[in-house]
């Protein structure tokens, strides 16, 4: 599914491909594609101007994966995730104080 967040309200629409979530206009992440069998790819656009922690969770919340990024121009970023088992999970950005975080589906 599409998902749109905005400060305002939330607004769900279909798509098979990607979630895309923005907070308060400043930071905006996507990833892709959703359901994901081996790559989880993701853009992140920073409004703090700083490197941020990619973390990748289980339906535990245990951390299963990470990677540091340099968000500054919404580049693209991948994580592998072939060698996880298939579930629910949620990819988090952490960035200073501020958190942004997506679930996605391992098949």
């Amino acid at each position: 599914d599409f998902i749109d967040i905005f400060s305002s309200g939330l607004r769900i629409t279909d798509s098979t491909v990607e979630n895309y979530m923005r907070f308060e206009g400043k930071s905006s992440m996507r990833i892709y594609p959703n359901p994901v069998v081996n790559q989880l790819h993701f853009m992140y656009r920073t409004a703090l101007g700083t490197s941020a922690e990619a973390v990748v969770y289980n339906a535990q919340g245990i951390s299963v994966k990470q990677r540091w990024c340099n968000p500054y121009d919404g580049s693209a970023f991948t994580i592998d995730v072939s060698d996880l088992p298939s579930g629910f999970y949620t990819l988090r950005i952490i960035e200073k104080d501020h958190v942004v975080s997506s679930k996605f589906h391992k098949e």
